[in-house]
């Protein structure tokens, strides 16, 4: 679970059932095991876009064939992503070209433009240093998926009780503040958020809007984005993290990465 909760897939099936199937007995470990086996089987990518066409051409492999062929969990060796790369030198008059390269370039800024990654709950207190070089694959690390290889690992995506945080009025906002003498490691003894994270789970004020870092396949489907639902659009996303962390993107640099992430 995105907020650490379920330490294994086991655990989660076995909660499921008996909180949201409502069962009475758990069935057998064989049975919780099938369930396990289903999951670990379930590949989702997107096959199309609107403007890139295919996805799984001219070199690309985007989609879940390609996903499924691969091995779960690896950390980026070297690149996070390498589905695009042969769309990054495509001649003028290919199909959809102008689209692919931009994806392409996309790519490339997500597996390589570097940034100091500073005040994030979760990696900069565990680090040791507030003066962290990374890149976006810092936190979407896992192969040709996007998440955290480290399957409990909470990080605070910064969303909550920060300058950068994005308008949305509709959604509930909650005012945390800290038992005397305890404090956040980077937003103080009283918080603004709209998702406790880890939080909820541990009762530690150091994990306010701690949560997981999400998987980026089909994500171009699944909006609103972050875990409290704050960015409507990908532009919301990549326009917040080019202020947060100061990554002075130029407008094309972040169309880039928009429609690479729409692609995925």
């Amino acid at each position: 679970m995105y907020d650490g909760r379920e330490p294994t897939l086991q655990h989660q099936a076995m909660d499921a059932l008996l909180t949201h199937a409502q069962a009475s007995t758990l069935p057998n470990a064989a049975i919780i095991q099938q369930i396990v086996d289903f999951e670990n089987k379930l590949y989702t990518a997107q096959v199309f876009d609107t403007q890139a066409q295919s996805l799984n051409t001219q070199g690309a492999s985007g989609g879940p064939a390609a996903l499924a062929q691969g091995q779960a969990g690896l950390a980026a060796a070297p690149n996070t992503f390498s589905l695009y790369t042969a769309w990054a030198n495509l001649p003028p008059y290919a199909p959809a070209a102008t689209q692919r390269t931009s994806v392409a370039r996309g790519e490339a800024i997500f597996n390589g433009r570097p940034f100091i990654i500073s005040n994030v709950a979760g990696i900069n207190d565990l680090a040791g240093t507030n003066i962290l070089p990374g890149t976006c694959a810092t936190c979407h690390g896992n192969t040709n998926a996007g998440n955290d290889v480290h399957p409990q690992a909470q990080l605070d995506e910064g969303t909550g009780g920060s300058a950068f945080s994005l308008p949305a009025p509709d959604l509930p906002m909650f005012l945390i503040t800290c038992a005397a003498g305890k404090s956040t490691p980077f937003n103080g003894s009283s918080v603004w958020t709209r998702d406790p994270g880890l939080a909820l789970i541990t009762g530690k004020c150091a994990d306010i809007g701690k949560v997981k870092s999400a998987q980026l396949r089909g994500l171009a489907g699944r909006a609103p984005y972050f875990h409290d639902g704050s960015a409507a659009k990908l532009s919301d996303v990549v326009n917040f993290y080019n202020k947060r962390f100061s990554l002075n993107l130029s407008p094309q640099d972040m169309q880039d990465l928009v429609n690479f992430l729409s692609a995925l």
